[in-house]
C-alpha cells in the first residue's frame, strides 16, 4: 500500500508541472485554407495575443487541400498534448455528410472555444456592371448559365450561399471552386470570375478605390460595419447566412491543457482592439468556454445533418455544372488532388453523389450559423 501511494504521488508530481508549465515549446494553429481568408485573418490576431499572453511562440500554418478536409485529418491525427489547434469554418461539420470518403470523425476533435460569428457579402466584379441585387437577378436572367459565381472549394460556405442565390432568385449561375482566396480574389477582381461571397474580414480592403462592389451581406438585418450595404433579405426574404469559427484541438487533450487555451483564447479574442477590428468588419466576436463551445456545435451538427438526410419542400440542389476556376487559379482547384489526397471519393468528385445529400444544408429562416 505504501509503495502504492508513493507511485500515486510521483506521478501526480510528475504530471502537475506539465499543465503549469504549459507551453514548453511552440504552439501550432492551423488554418484549412490558404493566407488571405477570413480563418487565416482570426488565426493570425489570436496567434499574435496567444504568444504575448501564454509567452510562448504560437505560429499560423496554413494546410490548404480537400475542402478543409486536410487540416481537420491532421488535427484529429495530431498528439493531443495542446501544441496543435486548428480555425476551422463550419465546413468540418458538414464535410462528413456531403464527402463519402473522409479521413477524421468529429469525435476525434474537440472544440474549446467559439471565437467569431457573422456573415457574408457578396462581392461583384465592377466589370459585371451590377451594383445591386436586383440588377444582378436581372442580368442574369438574361444571361442564364454565362455568369459564374467563385467559392472557396465544395462545400464552403460562398459554394452554399451561391447555390442558395441561385434557388431562391431562379437564375442559372455556374459554380467555380477553388481551394482558397488568393487566386479566386485576383481572378474576381479580374472579371474572369464576376461574383463572390466573401467574408466581411477580407471584403472591406477590396471597396477601396472601386476594386470590387458589395451588393449585399448575408445578415437577417444590416450590421456594424456595413450599414449602407443591403442584406439579401432585403431582395429574398428567405436568404439568411451566417458562418462561425471555433477553435478545435484533438479530443484527447488534458482538460487542464484546454482549460488553459480556452481561457487565454477568449481573452484575446475579448481583447479590446480585436473587439474593435472583427465588429468594425461585420464580425461578432464570442470568445466561449470549452462546455460552451461544445453545446453550440453539437446543436449546429445536428441541424446540418438532420437536414442534409431529410429532404425538405425548400432543398437546395447543387448545380450539376461546376466549372473549373479560368485563368491563373486552374491549377489550384481541381477535385482530383482532392480525390488523390484521400478526402474525396471519384463520386463525390463527379459531383451526383453531392448533390443527392446536400438537401438542405442551410435552414432558411432565423439560422444563427453557417460555414
Amino acid at each position: 500500500m505504501h509503495k502504492l501511494f508513493v507511485l500515486a504521488l510521483s506521478l501526480v508530481a510528475f504530471a502537475a508541472p506539465a499543465a503549469a508549465d504549459y507551453p514548453e515549446r511552440p504552439i501550432r494553429l492551423i488554418v484549412p485554407y490558404p493566407p488571405g481568408g477570413p480563418n487565416d485573418t482570426i488565426a493570425r490576431m489570436l496567434s499574435e495575443k496567444l504568444s504575448q499572453s501564454l509567452k510562448g511562440t504560437v505560429f499560423v500554418e496554413n494546410r490548404a487541400g480537400g475542402a478543409g478536409n486536410l487540416a481537420m485529418t491532421l488535427t484529429a491525427r495530431a498528439e493531443p498534448d495542446g501544441y496543435t489547434a486548428v480555425i476551422p469554418s463550419v465546413s468540418y461539420v458538414t464535410n462528413p455528410t456531403l464527402f463519402s470518403k473522409i479521413s477524421y470523425k468529429l469525435e476525434d476533435l474537440k472544440a474549446i472555444s467559439l471565437l467569431a460569428k457573422g456573415p457574408i457579402v457578396l462581392m461583384a466584379s465592377p466589370s459585371l456592371g451590377v451594383k445591386t441585387v436586383p440588377e444582378l437577378i436581372a442580368l442574369a436572367k438574361k444571361k442564364p448559365g454565362q455568369i459564374d459565381f467563385g467559392s472557396g472549394g465544395v462545400g464552403s460556405t460562398s459554394h452554399l450561399s451561391g447555390e442558395l442565390l441561385r434557388q431562391l432568385a431562379g437564375i442559372d449561375i455556374q459554380h467555380v471552386p477553388y481551394s482558397g482566396t488568393g487566386d479566386l480574389i485576383s481572378d474576381l477582381m479580374a472579371g474572369r470570375v464576376p461574383l463572390y461571397f466573401m467574408s466581411p474580414l477580407v471584403a472591406r480592403q477590396y471597396m477601396k478605390g472601386g476594386k470590387l462592389v458589395a451588393l449585399a451581406t448575408t445578415a437577417p438585418k444590416r450590421v456594424e460595419g456595413w450599414l449602407d450595404t443591403p442584406t439579401m433579405a432585403e431582395t429574398l426574404p428567405d436568404f439568411v447566412v451566417e458562418t462561425w469559427h471555433p477553435m478545435v484541438v484533438p479530443a484527447k487533450t488534458p482538460q487542464a491543457v484546454i482549460d488553459t487555451l480556452s481561457k487565454h483564447a477568449s481573452q484575446a479574442i475579448k481583447s479590446k482592439d480585436v473587439t474593435s477590428r472583427l465588429i468594425s468588419l461585420g464580425y461578432s466576436p464570442v470568445g466561449s468556454s470549452p462546455k460552451e463551445a461544445e453545446a453550440y456545435i453539437a446543436g449546429e451538427t445536428a441541424r446540418w445533418v438532420r437536414s442534409s438526410r431529410k429532404p425538405t419542400s425548400r432543398s437546395i440542389e447543387v448545380s450539376p455544372r461546376s466549372r473549373r476556376a479560368p485563368g491563373p487559379g486552374n491549377a489550384k482547384c481541381r477535385l482530383r488532388d482532392a480525390e488523390r489526397a484521400g478526402v474525396l471519393s471519384s463520386a463525390d468528385a463527379g459531383g451526383s453523389t453531392i448533390r443527392q445529400r446536400f438537401y438542405s444544408l442551410i435552414s432558411l429562416k432565423g439560422r444563427d450559423g453557417g460555414d
